[in-house]
Parts: structure tokens; C-alpha cells; sequence
């Protein structure tokens, strides 16, 4: 994948999208882009008519054999599948954090009813029965969450008024999705993508989609005479971006890197989650996370130096913490209650400052933490007992508010409880265990000093959604990142258009796409104007597919993880010699034109001469050695060298 310099993007993006201001950019689809149905986890069926193409990473595809039926490409369990994955992750982190403008839209829509652009939010499951009109332009745009399943009612039309488009329409679900079959006479029709995070997705017979139709985790499935098709044009829905400013308080080290960490216990997930960030225990486990989506590394100590650092720097950055003046102390005014939040949105809005709590505290409803236009605004909390945060309680950032520059903490062994559909903001450091309960959203980090560390089912990242601004480039433009097998090894080659600022690569193996080890660090060139190229052999890959990935670190400690690619190992085929003992020519069997010949004698001396070295008339390999002394030799092509002995 080529990767270009962000501000030649934003340029285009401002110029094809009137809409979106400096500032913002479109919501990437990745690989999506091309997709009318994929499922992370789960079979696709169709039994329709599906125009896009269609993926599954886990699970089987049928009824996509080719037109009329299905008109497109079939991916299946390989390195496209695994990074749709990944995009369909950031899909969900992006429409998920768009700033909710409507909380008042009963569960129920439709029934003749006509609505404005924005983000509804509905706290359950959700229906549409009847007829609904979204009016808006080619760049408005509606996106609906429900906590919950989502319901299309029999003969359910939705109207797309105004020239609005359904690439900007999205109806996601935390749950499954149908569209009841109806009758012909009667057709479902649909606009807009279908999104279940997790949940299978179904569409009903006589059902008509404009829009893809994605689960992280369930069966997607269209029923009789059932048509869907990917929506035309790009998605324009805008995302804030902010500038790669480091936090005001820099003090996480390498823990800067973790999602979850914990110095002692275990680190566990339930079910299906995505999760952007290391993990890690220095001394404890890791447990749950095989059928969720991660983009990073998995760490284990206790003799493993980066959770051991991890653990020094999680210990120092408390401390520093903790060492920084209240300016709003427990017991002067203007002092605040061990109570967070408030039940009506926005909640209670927070000025920017270093709170003190001398109790056990928590948080319920809204809270918005305000910083007055400022992106370096600073909010700490500290609280010295146990923190709880309720059910769907959920931390609002406004007006400059970074979540770098957020921190939840806990004193002495106190533990940190978030609740089911609990949304926090910041880094959430716990003295004791830290935990977040089913379908909760984090952006920021859950960090352990001495307890567990548990998530479930939920969301959680800790890199911005983007980092854009006018004169930033990328460190490097790769050109290309492939893997090919190479007999007994595979060889992983990159190439570079251009370098800035550039350190290391990293090269990240898997052996099924969810846990991934670093195998290889390598020298970048620091700054180039020319293209480089990269290569290393990975020795001991594993037994069937390997996964690979490429990370790029700057000297700033800035990182960019570049297109997963996959490689299955061809059997090695073993060197043979005959005849032998041989007393002129030799025939070689095994030998790949891009392999070199080298022959060596009993003293390790090589005699190699290649105007001997010939093709027969069958391609087979010739080599003369009747000029050589009796004895034995070894003729070695870069594999496994095969004794020859020499009359």
C-alpha cells in the first residue's frame, strides 16, 4: 500500500469535498471499499442477488459462484480478509466516536416520519417500520447506533432526499440485524450500510439494500429474490483530526504503547472485542483475546524486557503523577464531591485542572470534560479509594479536550469497576484490579499496578483517530511489502519511495492473525529521497500460513503499521544427486533457478567452477566435475547439502 504524504491527502479531500473543513478527514473504508458483504467471524450466504465482493476470515461463503447471482470477488481466510478485519475495526472506532446531536429519538423509527442529518443515539434495540425520509446533501450524512439489536420491519422504505447519498447512511447495531422477508409485492427496501458489532445480519426474501452489509462476529445471509448492492461514491462522513502533539505530562515511557498492562495478574478478554494497542503482564497472563480483533503486539514476562521496562515506567509515571499540585484540593472551594456526572446531557461539564478525592468515588451519567479551546488542557483525578463507573455512564471531550492529556487514578491497592456500556476518555491507572464490563468504549488505556486487568466485548484504542495537519508527512512512502516462500524459508521484502526521520521497521509474525511476536527489528535509512530496498529471511516460519506485518518507528517514537500479507511455506524439495559415486557428469535434482551452486571439498574448500554447471535438455541441472580430484564432495544449494562422491 503506498503511503502518501498527509497533507497532499487533506488537500484532495478539501477540494472533493466541499464539506469537510481543515481539520477533519473522510472515514477511511480500507479494503472495504470494494466489499457489499464481509463477516470477521461468521458465514455468508447468499441467496440473492449480491453485487461487491465478499469476504469471510472465519467462516464459510456459498451461493457467490459467479453472475447473475453474484457479481464480484470472493475473499477467503487470507491477508485481505485479515486486514478488512483490522479496517472494519477503525470503520467502528470512527463512526463511534462521531459527537452524538441527537439522544432523544425513541427506539422506533419510521411511519412516515422525515429527520435531519446528525448521529442518533438510541440506549436499547431499535426498529424501522413503514416509510422514513432522510433529507440532506451529497455530504450530509445520518449515522444510528443502538444498543441492541435492529429490526426492518415487512415493506419498510427508506427515502434518501435532497441528493443524499447511502455510502453516507450507516445503521449500526450491538446486536443482530434482520430485515423480515415479505412478499414481492410488498419489497423491504433499504439504504444505507448495515453494521453489527457483533451480530449476524439478515436480509430478508423480496428485501432490497443499497449499502454493505458488515458483522465483526456473525452469519450475514440474503434470502429469495433478495438484491443487494454496494453503494456508489466514497463515504464523506468527517472525523476530527488533531495535530501529533505530545501529552502535556509525559510520563508513560514505553507503557505509552499498551491498551492493557498490568505490573501482576492477568490480562483477560470475553468474547469478541477490538483492540488497538500492545498488551501485556509482567508477571501474570494473557487470556481471551483469540477471537477478537488486535492490531499490535502481545507481551509476557516475566523475562521479557519490554514488560519489564513497561512495569518501571508504569510505577514512575504514577509517581510523577501523583506528584503534581491539586489545583482543585479535596476540602477548599472550589471542591468537588466523590459524585461525577450528571443524568441529562451533557452531564456535568469539568474545567481543565488536578482534582483530589479523598473517598471512594464515581461516576454516573454525562461528564464533559471542557477544555476551553485549549489542546493542551490538562484534567487528573485522583482519588483515594475505589472508583466506580455505572452503567452507560460515558466521559464527553470537548473544545480541545485530548485523551492523552486525561488520567483516572487510583491510590494505595484500590481497584477501577466501569460497567456494561460505560464510555471513558484518558489513561486509567488502578492500584488494584481495573476492569470495564460488556460493550464498553475506551479510548486511552487501562493500566494495572497490582491487580487484573479485564475487558469484555467492547472497544478499546489508544492512538487518535487521525493526526493531520498542513505541513506533517509521513516518515516513509512504502512502495511495496510482500512475502514470498523460499523452500525451507520465506523471504519478506519491502521498498521505500522515501524516508524522513526514519529509525526501525519492525517485522511482526502471527500464526493465525490475533497473536502476533516480533521477529526481526531492521535499520532504517534516516532520510531519503531515492528507493531503498529491504529484504530478510525468516528462517523458522510456521508450519502452513504465516502473517506478517511491518511497523515503522521515527525518531520521535511515532509509529506506523503498515497492510498485513500472508505466505504459506512450500515444501523444501531435497537435493538429489545422480549418478553417485559419479565419474564425469552429475545430474541434480531440486535445484531452483534462483538458487546458486557451490561445491566444496572434505576441507571446507570451495571448488566451485560454473562454466561446468550446465542445463540438460530437459531442464535438468548438469554438473561436470571430471576435473576434479577423487573423493568426496558437497554439493550445497543454499538449503541442504547432498554428498557426492567422486570416481
Amino acid at each position: 500500500m503506498i503511503r502518501k504524504s498527509k497533507n497532499i491527502i487533506l488537500a484532495i479531500a478539501l477540494l472533493l469535498t466541499p464539506a469537510i473543513m481543515f481539520g477533519q478527514t473522510p472515514i477511511p473504508l480500507g479494503v472495504l471499499s470494494s466489499f457489499e458483504a464481509y463477516a470477521g467471524i461468521g458465514a455468508v450466504t447468499n441467496s440473492g442477488t449480491l453485487k461487491g465482493d465478499v469476504g469471510s476470515h472465519t467462516g464459510a461463503i456459498t451461493g457467490c459462484d459467479g453472475p447473475p447471482s453474484f457479481v464480484g470477488t470472493v475473499y477467503h481466510n487470507d491477508s485481505t480478509t485479515l486486514q478488512a478485519r483490522e479496517d472494519m475495526l477503525w470503520m467502528y472506532i470512527n463512526l463511534n466516536n462521531l459527537p452524538v446531536t441527537n439522544f432523544s429519538h425513541p427506539a422506533a423509527f419510521g411511519s412516515g416520519e422525515t429527520l435531519n442529518p446528525g448521529v442518533y443515539s438510541i440506549p436499547s434495540a431499535g426498529s424501522l417500520a413503514g416509510t422514513i425520509t432522510l433529507k440532506g446533501g451529497a455530504n450530509d450524512f445520518y449515522v444510528f447506533k443502538f444498543e441492541g439489536a435492529f429490526t426492518i420491519g415487512i415493506g419498510s422504505t427508506v427515502i434518501l432526499a435532497g441528493g443524499l447519498r447511502p455510502a453516507n447512511v450507516f445503521w449500526i447495531a450491538n446486536g443482530a440485524i434482520s430485515a423480515t422477508p415479505t412478499l414481492a409485492s410488498n419489497r423491504t427496501s433499504i439504504k444505507g450500510t448495515l453494521f453489527s458489532y457483533p451480530g449476524a445480519i439478515t436480509l430478508g426474501g423480496n428485501c432490497d439494500l443499497e449499502g454493505r452489509m458488515l458483522s465483526t462476529n456473525g452469519a450475514i445471509s440474503t434470502g429469495v429474490n433478495s438484491v443487494a448492492l454496494r453503494p456508489l461514491g466514497v463515504c464523506t462522513i468527517p472525523i476530527p483530526c488533531l495535530d501529533p502533539k505530545k501529552p502535556v505530562h509525559d510520563v508513560l515511557g514505553t507503557i505509552d504503547d499498551f491498551i492493557f498492562f498490568t505490573n501482576n495478574g492477568a490480562v483477560t478478554n470475553v468474547s469478541t472485542s477490538g483492540i488497538v494497542g500492545s498488551i501485556g503482564a509482567d508477571n501474570g497472563s494473557l487470556s481471551g483475546f483469540e477471537s477478537s480483533t488486535h492490531i499490535r503486539s502481545f507481551e509476557l514476562g516475566p523475562i521479557n524486557t519490554v514488560t519489564n521496562q513497561a512495569a518501571l515506567d508504569l510505577n514512575s509515571a504514577y509517581t510523577q503523577l501523583m506528584a503534581i499540585p491539586a489545583t482543585v484540593p479535596s476540602g477548599t472551594i472550589p471542591a468537588h464531591s466523590p459524585t461525577f456526572g450528571l443524568s441529562a446531557q451533557p452531564g456535568e461539564i469539568l474545567i481543565p485542572g488536578v482534582y483530589d478525592v479523598a473517598t471512594a468515588a464515581s461516576l454516573t451519567g454525562y461528564l464533559t470534560l471542557d477544555g476551553g479551546g485549549d489542546p493542551n488542557a490538562v484534567f487528573i483525578i485522583r482519588i483515594n479509594g475505589a472508583f466506580t463507573v455505572t452503567s452507560r455512564a460515558k466521559v464527553i471531550l470537548k473544545n480541545g479536550t485530548r485523551a492523552s492529556n486525561v488520567f483516572w487514578i487510583t491510590t494505595n491497592a484500590h481497584a477501577i469497576a466501569m460497567g456494561t456500556w460505560s464510555s471513558m476518555r484518558g489513561t486509567i491507572i488502578a492500584g488494584g484490579a481495573c476492569t470495564m464490563g460488556a460493550s464498553g468504549n475506551l479510548e486511552g488505556r487501562m493500566l494495572s499496578r497490582n491487580g487484573a486487568v479485564a475487558f469484555s466485548t467492547g472497544t478499546a484504542y489508544n492512538e487518535a483517530l487521525c493526526n493531520i495537519s498542513s505541513n506533517w508527512t509521513l516518515p516513509i512512502e512504502l512502495l511495496s511489502f510482500t512475502a514470498v516462500s523460499k523452500n525451507a524459508h520465506l523471504q519478506l521484502n519491502w521498498a521505500t519511495a522515501s524516508e524522513v526521520n526514519n529509525d526501525y521497521f519492525t517485522l511482526e509474525r502471527s500464526p493465525n492473525g490475533v497473536w502476533w511476536e516480533t521477529v526481526k527489528k531492521v535499520d532504517g535509512s534516516g532520510n531519503s529521497k531515492h528507493i531503498l530496498d529491504y529484504s530478510w529471511n525468516d528462517n523458522s516460519p510456521y508450519t502452513g500460513i504465516s502473517y506478517y506485518r511491518l511497523k515503522q518507528t521515527d525518531f520521535d517514537g511515532k509509529t506506523e503499521t503498515f497492510n498485513i500479507v500472508s505466505v504459506e511455506q512450500s515444501e523444501a524439495e531435497e537435493l538429489q544427486a545422480y549418478p553417485n559415486p559419479v565419474v564425469h557428469t552429475v545430474t541434480l535434482l531440486g535445484v531452483n533457478q534462483d538458487q546458486q551452486l557451490r561445491i566444496f571439498n572434505t576441507a571446507g574448500i570451495d571448488v566451485t567452477n560454473s562454466t561446468n554447471i550446465s542445463l540438460s535438455p530437459s531442464k535438468k541441472t548438469l554438473l561436470d566435475m571430471s576435473h576434479l580430484s577423487k573423493g568426496m564432495y558437497y554439493v550445497d544449494n543454499g538449503e541442504k547439502p547432498v554428498q557426492v562422491i567422486k570416481l
